[in-house]
């Protein structure tokens, strides 16, 4: 689910599994509790009733779009292509399986509320949001091959560094998410060392 802001273009973007219910208040925390902000309306083609008085009891107007009429939301449907055109990219350079889209969703959407925009005078999504430029100093090459230090071995002689792949920035933690390559799992850390130059899925060509 694409959540944006038509004003300061901020993007939020949330996985929704099929067939499984889901908190519509999920909407709101990220929203009005995080940026302090209360939406006057929303715009989707969704055709839940209970979904549209969900929105009514808070005083939200909910305006609805025709299904599969893109062009009655033009400006969602202009910010889906930018997503799916950074996400594609992302993909592309690291070489990374198809299985990893959500993560690399997610992250170009990171990297795009802080970009700069000429919509908003060279400004970004997130300097409009927070009222002060974003920081990029912490910004890393997705899909980057990385170590992550074991903080707590359980035994002395142990590995003192997981081998991992760089898939982007938790939420709400001074931290990078990563994918350990061994294990086949996903966590989160903060003391890691990138090797920018190197893709461990991407495969050096035959000659």
């Amino acid at each position: 689910m694409t959540i944006l802001d038509v004003l300061g273009y901020f993007l939020w973007i949330t996985s929704l599994k099929p067939n499984i219910s889901y908190n519509h208040s999920l909407l709101l925390h990220k929203i009005n509790f995080r940026h302090l902000l209360k939406p006057s309306a929303l715009t989707t083609d969704w055709n839940l009733f209970l979904c549209v008085i969900f929105f009514l009891k808070k005083g939200i107007e909910c305006q609805r779009t025709c299904v599969y009429t893109p062009q009655q939301n033009g400006v969602v449907e202009c910010k889906h292509r930018h997503i799916l055109n950074t996400t594609w990219a992302l993909l592309f350079q690291s070489h990374l399986p198809l299985e990893f889209w959500e993560q690399c969703v997610l992250t170009a959407t990171y990297i795009i509320n802080r970009l700069p925009t000429p919509l908003l005078k060279t400004k970004s999504p997130f300097e409009m949001l927070y009222n002060r430029p974003p920081s990029l100093s912490h910004l890393k090459t997705f899909g980057r091959l990385c170590y992550a230090t074991v903080v707590s071995p359980k035994q002395k002689f142990d590995s003192r560094a997981r081998q991992c792949i760089f898939i982007g920035y938790p939420l709400n933690k001074k931290a990078y998410k990563l994918f350990d390559i061994d294990e086949d799992i996903f966590f989160t850390s903060r003391d890691v060392i990138f090797h920018e130059s190197v893709f461990p899925f991407c495969q050096p060509s035959q000659t």
